[in-house]
């Protein structure tokens, strides 16, 4: 017997108290699981990003097309190369050497004849900037006339040319430009190995130089040490001074650009200005005739009257003969017909009727009428002044 049957607990009590007992030790029981996962659960790590690994292509060692070619043998030069592009060459112009590098590796050394204290080589940091097999150049050289040398070391421009004889450059060959201004490196003489003998050039063996001239390619870097006039880093001068080029370049655009979107606003001003000025600087089309018309008569008058006078003469309208000589004195003083319609007195009818008529015919034809009035008028007035 239980012991809740004991105390006098029914037995169905007694069951529902046993099943209540066991659900709360079974909550119990898993809520301390819960939590003691909970508590001992890690903390998340976060997703790594899968990056495609970068396929990189080592780079193409830079090399001589076609076959290497090795130089002969020389106490001038050293050469060991084996295919690959030169990166760089350093010359010394106090010792008269030039050392050939790839990389760090250096493959190759060589004398050389750098310029006279006269023309001395530049020092500083340059590059290959071109690249002339055949080159002559054009200010060094000799004078030639028939055949034969004149003047060996000639300058063009300072020295003069006879008459028949010319101007040719010194040869060189397998020329790689440093400065804009002549100096680099090329085949030619060296009379005197460690003494300098161009003129700012560096001379190399010509066995060694079209070798060198293959290993080169544009760009690459020489430094030049020594007692030389410094030119600093001249492939930087000419990176600033390309840069102020065509920053120049680039303004000088632009102003133009703009120059011409200001032009069609100009061009629509004119017109209007254009139209108004004819209308008040040049007269009216229709007030020339006018005024020709007024001024033409007076200027034509005399030579019309000269050319006329003659033919058209009238003797009927000469004065008479026994007029005085006053009478006809005073004809030219009122020759024109308008001082007769001036003045309408008896003495202006007589003066204008002794007028040539040559005037009567450039002011209005006379009529037989008018011409009889005009003698009686005359007569009168010449019997006038003679009773006085």
């Amino acid at each position: 017997m239980s012991q809740m049957q004991r105390r006098g607990l029914p037995h169905s009590l007694s069951t529902s108290i046993k099943a209540l007992g066991a659900c709360a030790m079974l909550l119990t029981l898993t809520g301390c699981t819960e939590l003691a996962r909970f508590i001992g659960k890690a903390d998340p790590q976060p997703e790594e990003t899968v990056v495609a690994e970068e396929t990189t292509t080592p780079p193409v060692e830079d090399r001589v097309e076609g076959p290497v070619e090795k130089p002969k043998p020389s106490k001038l030069y050293e050469w060991n190369g084996d295919g690959r592009k030169v990166s760089r060459i350093v010359i010394d112009t106090d010792k008269q050497r030039a050392s050939f590098f790839v990389g760090e590796d250096e493959i190759g050394w060589s004398t050389v004849a750098s310029g006279l204290p006269k023309h001395p080589t530049p020092t500083g940091q340059f590059a290959v900037m071109e690249k002339v097999e055949n080159k002559r150049s054009n200010l060094y050289g000799k004078v030639v006339k028939n055949g034969k040398v004149v003047r060996a070391n000639a300058k063009a421009g300072r020295d003069p040319i006879p008459a028949g004889a010319r101007f040719e450059g010194a040869h060189m060959p397998y020329f790689m430009r440093l400065t804009y201004d002549g100096i680099g490196l090329h085949a030619g003489p060296i009379p005197r190995p460690g003494q300098p003998a161009s003129h700012g050039c560096i001379r190399l063996p010509s066995t060694l130089a079209p070798v060198l001239f293959k290993h080169v390619s544009h760009g690459t870097e020489v430094t030049i040490v020594g007692s030389g006039p410094s030119y600093g880093n001249y492939m930087e001068k000419q990176r600033v001074a390309a840069a102020r080029a065509k920053r120049e370049a680039e303004q000088r655009r632009i102003a133009q650009a703009k120059a011409a979107e200001a032009a069609p606003t100009l061009a629509e001003a004119t017109p209007s200005a254009a139209s108004a000025a004819p209308a008040t600087s040049r007269p009216r089309a229709d007030s020339r005739p006018a005024q020709q018309a007024a001024a033409t008569p007076t200027a034509a008058a005399p030579s019309q009257a000269s050319d006329a006078g003659a033919p058209a003469a009238d003797p009927a309208a000469a004065p008479p003969a026994s007029a005085p000589a006053s009478a006809s004195a005073s004809a030219p003083e009122t020759s024109t017909a308008s001082a007769a319609a001036r003045d309408p007195s008896p003495t202006s009818d007589a003066t204008a009727a002794e007028t040539p008529p040559a005037t009567s015919v450039t002011t209005a034809p006379a009529t037989a009428a008018e011409i009889a009035r005009e003698r009686v008028a005359s007569r009168r007035g010449a019997g006038r002044r003679a009773r006085t």
